[in-house]
């Protein structure tokens, strides 16, 4: 069974005008932040983080970001799921690992020697682990 979005009220209206703008030429949209965020490899205090944590069980992140399709289209550009530990943001660049953007999902992948594995639940804090890949 497949679940579907609601875009209500003024992020539909800004979606919309986002959109006709690009496709009237009128507007392009922006992916500068998205670009950076894709960069490959950690920052320096991404890979302290990572090897601060590395090998350790799952521990709560500080917050972490899935944006929906209304958001995306708000924004007017591709914006890249998140997650913050110890105040660093991490982005998740690849879709390697099961899951969705789904609460209760799982999602790994490989970056700059570290495999990272997110854990969405719908009731409690999201987590993450570390491993040295």
């Amino acid at each position: 069974m497949s679940e579907s979005e609601t875009i209500e009220g003024d992020t539909l209206g800004h979606a919309l005008a986002n959109l006709f703008a690009v496709v009237d030429g009128d507007a392009e949209p922006g992916t500068e932040e998205y670009d950076r965020a894709m960069e490959p490899g950690l920052t320096d205090a991404q890979r302290e983080i990572a090897a601060k944590y590395a090998g350790e069980d799952r521990f709560e992140v500080d917050e972490s970001t899935v944006p929906n399709l209304g958001q995306k289209l708000a924004a007017g550009k591709k914006l890249p799921w998140t997650f913050t530990i110890d105040g660093v943001r991490f982005v998740k660049k690849t879709s390697m690992g099961s899951g969705s953007s789904v609460a209760d999902s799982e999602w790994w992948w490989t970056d700059g020697g570290y495999r990272f594995t997110f854990y969405k639940h719908r009731d409690q804090t999201d987590e993450v682990s570390i491993r040295e890949a």
